[in-house]
């Protein structure tokens, strides 16, 4: 499910090359690799329609960034917000709370707000990747279990064994197997890299009055099962485990390519649907999104949704876009609740617009939300600035008399 196109057609060719039950699917129509620089965040100028906010790529993804991601998209209180805060930056590197909770808090909080952490600590630790913001191995190795199937006979042993005796687990090759395939420091999966390079997941065409999501099918349909090598096997005298092992591969690939295809397109069309006005009308049309509406409209664990959003992107007619810009929370405005990416999007235009020579300070931008209906505080006006790697008032000013 996480990995990008770029790291799925590496693994299928890779398979093609090693499995001969495997063969090519008829040609697709070829995409180029679009090969993205670090650095950019939110574009600042328009160039025109039909490549506008072409760059809007996330700057690669850490731990920390990828988790505060999740933490907007989730419905907590503004107490819960700020414990979670707290909570994430004690996550270290490998994944795991650098100290126990208690630690972590100031000294100074009430004894409820210690109850009201460990509801947000269990809240983060459903949080994509899996296994995040446990205390040690063993809590890591049950989240990742947990998030499972539950029911599944394998899955509810290997969950006892964790439970009770991990050294158990050497003697069952079943449960070993299950436990070895989890990740003991999921925190590593995350890092910075220099370049990304990007093949659309999917495609947005406009077809009569609304966008419609198609797979990519240079990706979809690159490979499929040799069924005349299937069929000799099938029909030879004697059986040969190594061959049917590969058969067997070979069949489950097919099988987690589709699943992967047909559950992002999935997501992808709940989300250019609840999206329709943004391919319309452009960013200052998105609505708030949160990962929790993707995943009740889909059937979707919350974690499902977000390690599919990961490093997706979709090919439209206004550009090319990760698919996480679509999934942000809301804030109150006149005409009913804004996405926090559309009021972005009117920040960077106006400074766009500014003059170089005055700048707009973050209280002028707050005047100017306002004038739209929409009402937020200087202080979530600076956040957003800086998301969109604006510098304040001052230095923009200083860079331009620099440049002068």
């Amino acid at each position: 499910m996480s990995l990008t196109a770029v790291e799925l057609q590496a693994e299928i060719q890779q398979a093609l090359e090693e499995n001969p039950f495997l063969e090519p699917a008829p040609e697709a129509e070829p995409w180029d690799t679009r090969i993205v620089t670090a650095g950019l965040r939110e574009p600042l100028h328009a160039q025109g329609d039909a490549n506008h906010w072409q760059d809007t790529l996330d700057i690669p993804e850490t731990l920390h960034s990828y988790l505060r991601w999740q933490c907007e998209l989730t419905p907590f209180t503004p107490d819960e917000r700020v414990l979670a805060e707290i909570i994430i930056e004690s996550i270290n590197e490998e994944g795991y709370l650098s100290a126990p909770l208690h630690e972590i808090l100031p000294k100074d909080l009430e004894d409820d707000c210690y109850e009201l952490a460990h509801i947000v600590l269990h809240r983060i630790q459903q949080f994509d990747p899996a296994g995040i913001g446990a205390q040690d191995l063993r809590e890591c190795l049950l989240l990742q279990l947990n998030q499972l199937t539950p029911q599944d006979d394998k899955v509810r042993q290997a969950i006892r064994a964790v439970s009770t005796d991990l050294s158990a687990i050497q003697n069952d090759p079943e449960t070993l197997k299950l436990v070895q395939s989890l990740h003991p420091k999921p925190g590593l999966l995350y890092g910075t890299v220099e370049t990304e390079h990007i093949i659309p997941d999917l495609i947005v065409r406009h077809e009569g009055e609304r966008p419609q999501v198609y797979l990519n099918d240079a990706i979809a349909s690159s490979l499929q099962l040799n069924h005349t090598y299937a069929h000799a096997l099938k029909s030879a005298h004697e059986a040969n485990k190594p061959l049917q092992e590969q058969l067997n591969a070979a069949k489950s690939l097919i099988f987690h390519v589709s699943l992967r295809q047909q559950t992002l397109l999935s997501v992808a069309r709940c989300i250019v649907k609840a999206q329709e006005d943004f391919f319309m009308k452009g960013p200052a049309a998105l609505k708030p999104l949160k990962l929790d509406d993707v995943s009740h409209a889909t059937e979707l664990h919350p974690s499902t949704v977000s390690r599919l959003t990961c490093n997706k992107y979709m090919h439209t007619p206004r550009g090319l876009f990760a698919l996480k810009y679509f999934l942000s929370g809301g804030v109150h405005a006149e005409h009913g609740a804004m996405s926090t990416r559309a009021v972005q999007s009117l920040i960077a235009e106006w400074v766009a617009q500014e003059n170089k020579a005055a700048p707009l300070s973050d209280q002028a931008l707050v005047a100017k939300l306002a004038e739209k209906g929409i009402l937020i505080a200087r202080r979530t006006v600076a956040k957003y600035r800086g998301c969109l790697g604006i510098p304040m008032k001052g230095l923009r000013k200083l860079k331009q008399a620099n440049q002068e």
